[in-house]
């Protein structure tokens, strides 16, 4: 199925005077910069920050937005990210929801989802096929898998700044950990009504 995007007015970017890679990441601010780490530009952005630039392949903009709205439908979220396409059609601006921006940890998810979403293309709908291509979503799947299904609540080490870009964030959380500790790090949020249905085992409970 094939969600509609309404995007907002559109926006001029910076101008620059160089080359980046597609999945890059800028802030709305000066002096105008693009990052290729997601872990670097995770300490230049909190919950507070409005939205951020993506560099993607020409016209590839409506896929990102179409995959992370499919994201937030699987998530049963009801307020969405909201996009808009640029002067150029290599970058997109996207401004978080809310329900992105309140957790350090989701906030890294989100770099690797929307680089998923460079990945996929609307009319083959393949959704499965372009996350879990993505660099960083492969290695990390189990846990992956457990956020779509709602265990949204991060409760594990503590995301601290001051530490290497190696130690920190989504894939260097989870990657190379058992079922249990992934569990133990992701669980069932208390303001979601919802609860699972249904007989469930291993990563989803």
């Amino acid at each position: 199925m094939i969600h509609h995007i309404s995007f907002k007015d559109k926006k001029n970017t910076p101008s620059m005077h160089f080359e980046v890679s597609h999945g890059s990441f800028g802030l709305d601010v000066e002096p105008y910069r693009f990052e290729t780490c997601r872990e670097r530009f995770g300490r230049q952005w909190d919950q507070d920050t409005k939205g951020f630039y993506l560099t993607h392949p020409i016209n590839k903009g409506y896929s990102v937005a179409t995959f992370l709205k499919k994201t937030e439908i699987v998530l049963k979220q009801t307020e969405f990210s909201e996009y808009a396409l640029t002067n150029r059609d290599t970058i997109l601006w996207i401004e978080p929801s809310k329900f992105w921006m309140c957790c350090r940890m989701r906030r890294s998810l989100l770099t690797i989802l929307v680089r998923a979403g460079i990945l996929y293309d609307p009319k083959r709908d393949n959704y499965e096929e372009a996350l879990f291509t993505e660099k960083w979503a492969k290695p990390t799947k189990m846990a992956v898998m457990r956020f779509l299904y709602g265990f949204t609540k991060y409760i594990g080490p503590t995301i601290d700044d001051q530490q290497s870009i190696e130690s920190r964030g989504w894939k260097y959380v989870f990657e190379n950990h058992d079922e249990q500790y992934t569990k133990n790090c992701l669980i069932w949020p208390e303001d979601n009504a919802y609860k699972p249905q249904g007989p469930l085992s291993g990563i989803w409970i």
